[in-house]
């Protein structure tokens, strides 16, 4: 029996081979061409050079520094502990490499979302490339890089230089951000790609040029694609968003009249948004299993809707790192009663009666920080949320979104410490702002 007190605590699910038959999670984890992936490693490096030193970012130094901290940790990982966090995570790789093997015609006619998107885009760069699982994790090295931008631009745009740069060594330091990034896994794609989008709404907010608002849109969809849990929320904080919207219109017109005048601009963000939402979910219903859209519709059209959540709570491994049970009823009134409690074990475990071993100790570090974070940047969305408009608002209902689908599905602080980490940069990003705003 494995067991759950350890630090990474979940396994990704196991999907069935596009031929029919059970993958084989014994992989042999062949590192492939060294001298393809050192090539990779140094093209992203000076890529990244070349991008900042272009656009004149004063932050290519921490950039850079990050990419190599990062470059350290994987060398470290694959040399000295190669199981780390990794023993039980899904075969993304050998998946891609497999179907890459059958050619270009069986790669796009395997493709699909959900977990196997990852390794269907590892195919299609295995279709140009020999076999490298080094430069796959350049990639990944590279996205990782690039989020520590990511978060400087966005406290930037608030804060200014000097915070912004502490908020992006932070970022380049903070572990399991580097963790995350060194392991082949969808992590730091979803991460990377949520930050994006949501850089894009800050720059939209700010300037309102609407190429930002598409560059967000594209970002979000890319994100939602290898996760359904990801479309799930942006579905929910759109739907929130739409609401708070109509509300504030329709107090609006109450209080000054029927001549209040509607934003231009709001009337097109929300109907694009509205637009692209409804296109985006209608064709993921479309498509077949096993795609995100597909498990969505079976969701929504099964007699008990409920037992798929109810079956997750029921997925307990008996370990120290297990949330406790009482918190998981099978009733779904005390399931919505009991989500506040789901989402403060889901951000800020393990707690301090939770530590068992030495290892949990750096879990425990670990929410101590994001309990900071949150508290700052909860300051901060209810200071000054409605001042920097609807974009803002939508990434805070974004957050708060995740948090809820993710504490519904997640039952041990292993897992609570993988999924986390996807909004950890945004946690960062506000909750420095938000820090930043209380001490002026």
């Amino acid at each position: 029996m494995r067991s759950s007190s350890e630090l990474e605590g979940d396994t990704e699910p196991v999907l069935l081979h596009p031929q029919g038959k059970q993958a084989n999670r014994n992989f042999r984890d062949v590192e492939g061409s060294i001298v393809l992936g050192l090539v990779g490693l140094s093209s992203f490096f000076v890529a990244i050079w070349v991008f900042l030193y272009v656009k004149q970012e004063p932050i290519v130094d921490v950039v850079l520094f990050a990419y190599l901290v990062r470059c350290v940790a994987y060398a470290l990982h694959r040399l000295i502990m190669p199981s780390l966090y990794t023993e039980r995570l899904y075969p993304f790789e050998p998946y891609g490499w497999d179907w890459a093997s059958g050619g270009v015609g069986y790669v796009f006619s395997s493709f699909t979302f959900g977990p196997d998107f990852f390794s269907w885009l590892i195919s299609v760069a295995y279709l140009v490339f020999p076999r490298s699982s080094m430069l796959i994790s350049s990639i990944n090295i590279f996205m990782g890089s690039m989020v520590v931008y990511v978060v400087y631009k966005i406290v930037s745009s608030y804060s200014g230089y000097k915070v912004g740069r502490n908020a992006a060594i932070l970022t380049a330091l903070f572990p399991v951000l580097i963790l995350q990034t060194i392991i082949l896994s969808r992590e730091i794609f979803i991460t990377f790609f949520v930050s994006s989008a949501c850089l894009y709404l800050v720059m939209f907010s700010k300037s309102s040029k609407y190429k930002y608002f598409i560059y967000a849109v594209f970002c979000i969809l890319i994100a939602s694609a290898p996760h359904t849990g990801i479309l799930i929320s942006v579905i929910l904080a759109l739907l929130v968003t739409f609401i708070y919207t109509l509300w504030s219109k329709a107090k609006s017109m109450y209080l000054v009249g029927a001549q209040t005048s509607f934003s231009k601009k709001g009337i097109l963000a929300s109907f694009s948004v509205a637009t692209i939402s409804c296109t985006a979910i209608v064709s993921f219903q479309g498509l077949a299993d096993p795609l995100s859209g597909a498990k969505i519709f079976s969701l929504l059209s099964a007699d008990q809707p409920l037992d798929p959540v109810y079956a997750r709570y029921d997925t307990y491994s008996g370990g120290a790192a297990d949330f406790p049970r009482w918190i998981s009823p099978a009733s779904p009134l005390l399931m919505i009663l009991f989500i506040p409690l789901r989402a403060i074990y889901f951000l800020f475990s393990p707690f301090v009666w939770m530590v068992s071993e030495i290892r949990h100790l750096f879990g425990f570090v670990n929410a101590l920080v994001i309990l900071f974070l949150t508290y700052n940047a909860t300051f901060l969305f209810e200071a000054k949320g409605r001042r920097y408009g609807t974009s803002l608002i939508f990434i805070f209902l974004l957050v708060i979104s995740f948090v809820i689908v993710f504490s519904i599905a997640t039952n041990n602080f292993g897992q609570a410490f993988r999924h986390r980490a996807k909004i950890l940069p945004l946690l960062i990003s506000f909750g420095i702002i938000g820090y930043n705003s209380q001490r002026n």
